[in-house]
């Protein structure tokens, strides 16, 4: 588990996560793991040095989510 949140929260550069990432698919066997798949393609909406050219506002996307759902619960 350690290895699979340090390619989300511990890595600095884009490098950095494809080594980690196909290291950890290697490691566990992992390669037709569809949810990794999955995950893996949509890398850019979950990790943060692939967003450096999506403007932001510094906002994280829990805080956008946990904003939606309160807006939600108001309505």
């Amino acid at each position: 588990m350690s290895i699979f949140y340090s390619c989300f929260n511990g890595l600095e550069s884009c490098d950095e996560f494809e080594k980690t990432w196909h290291d950890m698919i290697a490691q566990f066997k992992w390669e037709v793991n569809s949810r990794l798949s999955d995950l893996y393609n949509i890398r850019s909406k979950r990790y943060a040095p692939l967003n450096k050219d999506v403007f932001s506002a510094g906002i994280l996307s829990t805080q956008r989510r946990e904003r939606t759902i309160n807006v939600l619960n108001d309505i």
